[in-house]
């Protein structure tokens, strides 16, 4: 899978990359039908390829997945799970209320959360969960630190992060 995604970028190898864990990296996005989605999903794959073991959890913000959301995945050359849930009525922000008040992609990152939970073995695999949204832009660096950062303590992975950074870094497994 990793050679298929490096010939896709024209890389034929990875020395560039300094990854001393053989974490995966569990990336958690959350996404919902808009004009730009299919784009802002490219845009965003396009920086994960470059991650040697990765697996992405795209949860739409749907009743269904969508036709869309599924062809992207299936030709953008990731390891993934394609995931949806709808976001209940009473956790969806009224026009009149400020936007600080309910935050978004709360069930979709709590169904792939569920999703890591029932799929992965804490006595055989390593793992570090990244939530990522698909309206962002990320430097490749990032995963490099936060694959690099990772402290094993028994099944429990801790995530070494410095103060004052911006980013969503949960402690999971």
């Amino acid at each position: 899978m990793l050679n298929k995604r490096l010939s896709l970028l024209g890389i034929s190898n990875i020395d560039y990359l300094n990854f001393k864990s053989a974490a995966t990296v569990y990336v958690i996005t959350p996404t919902h039908t808009r004009l730009t989605q299919k784009a802002d999903l490219t845009r965003l794959s396009q920086t994960l390829l470059h991650i040697p073991k990765l697996h992405w959890i795209v949860v739409e913000d749907a009743a269904e997945k969508t036709v869309l959301v599924e062809r992207f995945l299936k030709g953008c050359g990731l390891s993934y799970t394609h995931l949806a849930i709808k976001t209940s009525k009473h956790l969806i922000r009224g026009e009149d209320e400020p936007r600080w008040l309910k935050a978004r992609g709360v069930e979709q990152r709590n169904l792939g959360l569920q999703w890591l939970r029932k799929h992965f073995d804490t006595v055989t695999m390593k793992g570090v969960v990244y939530f990522a949204d698909d309206d962002n832009t990320y430097n490749i660096k990032l995963f490099e630190q936060v694959n690099n950062n990772v402290i094993d303590y028994d099944y429990c992975t801790v995530l070494h992060w410095e103060p004052g950074s911006n980013q969503q870094i949960t402690k999971f497994f």
